[in-house]
């Protein structure tokens, strides 16, 4: 069995929820929140109006920086917190929602990325390409700039369901996706 748990805070930092994965050696797996009361863990999902993305408190602490350091700044949005920790691994600023693809629903989400240059890294399905334009249709108006990079651009052979944490896994350079974000345009 291979376990993980991302924690998530609030924009102050105190613990809010965290996401718990189990994967079984026969590729099942399994998935379910707890919420922080403020006394203990509950098994359950964060109220609506509570929820905020991955690493809310360091995407909070970007907003109060000065606007220079905020103009060179690029905030990746990815489907799943093993995502944003590959990215933070290899020194890039990386954020999700909780509960996964097409589910950018919270104004929360949006306002923590406003003023903020923000590239969404799909996954490579069907729901992972209509997370990317639910994400990029969100942020229209609140950030700085919005652009989608599509990874199996630059890996053709990435496979079905490849998130960025395969792309690296599988040869990928950290390089590559960023001088792709470089020459790829700014969108309306």
């Amino acid at each position: 069995i291979e376990r993980r748990e991302h924690e998530y805070q609030t924009t102050d930092g105190d613990a809010l929820s965290k996401v718990i994965i189990s994967k079984y050696s026969d590729g099942e797996k399994t998935c379910y929140q707890e919420y922080w009361n403020g006394k203990e863990w509950l098994k359950n999902a964060p109220p609506s109006n509570e929820r905020t993305l991955y690493r809310a408190f360091y995407l909070s602490m970007l907003q109060s920086a000065p606007q220079a350091q905020k103009e060179r700044a690029i905030i990746y949005v990815v489907e799943g917190e093993k995502d944003v920790e590959t990215l933070e691994n290899l020194g890039q600023l990386a954020t999700c929602n909780p509960m996964g693809a097409i589910k950018w629903n919270q104004p929360q989400y949006s306002e923590l990325l406003r003023g903020l240059n923000v590239v969404i890294l799909p996954d490579n399905d069907t729901k992972g390409r209509e997370h990317g334009k639910q994400v990029f249709q969100a942020l229209q108006g609140i950030a700085a700039s919005v652009k989608i990079v599509n990874l199996w651009e630059l890996m053709p052979s990435l496979p079905e369901k490849g998130d960025v944490t395969d792309y690296i896994e599988l040869g990928g350079d950290i390089a590559a996706i960023i001088a792709k974000v470089e020459s790829t345009p700014i969108e309306e």
